[in-house]
């Protein structure tokens, strides 16, 4: 399996998905502002560091709750 970066991976949801997808054997990077390897969507320069660790995303912040 693929690893899959898990943005929003250190909050409630993404939390539970980093733990279900590391009991099934899949590597994950957990990425958000506060994470060891940052990532915000609204700066660019921090998705590469995200991106050049998986080769799946998925997002887990719910829109409309969070703010930049």
């Amino acid at each position: 399996m693929h690893p899959v970066l898990i943005v929003g991976g250190t909050g409630k949801t993404g939390a539970r998905v980093d733990a279900r997808l590391r009991r099934r054997g899949i590597a994950t990077r957990p990425v958000s502002r506060s994470s060891a390897v940052a990532f915000d969507w609204a700066r660019p320069d921090t998705w590469r560091a995200a991106r050049d660790f998986a080769d799946y995303a998925r997002a887990t912040a719910a829109t409309g709750v969070w703010s930049a």
